[in-house]
């Protein structure tokens, strides 16, 4: 009976170690606004989030991209943050950044702050705020369609 503790041991420790890593969410897949903008995230195993993120208003009147980079933490309803740098020639130069909280499996509460490149005399209206609510897509987002072009995150498929 003796010789039995020490596997019990482990077997319960291993238990526990699993039960707590399956309690976090990731914030990884495709996520979509009320606005129709799409974010695809790929979680970095150390909480590092990266991807790309497709805005579909702007001041260009057409989707605008930027790279996305942020970081989670992994908890049950995850905190997070992260900043798109806009690459898209007509915002070059604005950065936003959001942070939130992820509740159940398919919902991010987020508030936003996006920056315009500014002289100091017009710094007073270079800073916008905002809040958006995501949803996880069941489409995948930047996978390909069979021409070869992107398929972006249809806001109509949204996840339950």
């Amino acid at each position: 009976m003796l010789s039995n503790l020490p596997r019990l041991s482990l077997l319960l420790a291993l238990g526990i170690v699993g039960a707590s890593c399956s309690i976090a969410q990731t914030l990884t897949g495709c996520w979509t606004n009320e606005l129709g903008s799409t974010a695809h995230i790929k979680k970095v195993e150390d909480g590092t989030l990266r991807g790309f993120y497709s805005s579909a208003v702007s001041s260009a009147e057409t989707p605008v991209e930027g790279e996305l980079i942020g970081f989670q933490v992994d908890i049950e309803q995850p905190t997070f943050g992260f900043v798109v740098k806009w690459t898209s020639e007509l915002v070059r130069g604005s950065v936003t950044v959001w942070t939130g909280q992820m509740f159940g499996n398919d919902a991010l509460m987020t508030m936003w702050l996006l920056r315009s490149n500014s002289s100091v005399k017009n710094n007073w209206g270079a800073t916008r705020t905002g809040m958006d609510v995501f949803r996880r897509c069941i489409e995948q987002c930047g996978s390909t369609d069979g021409d070869g072009s992107e398929r972006k995150c249809d806001p109509s498929k949204e996840g339950s």
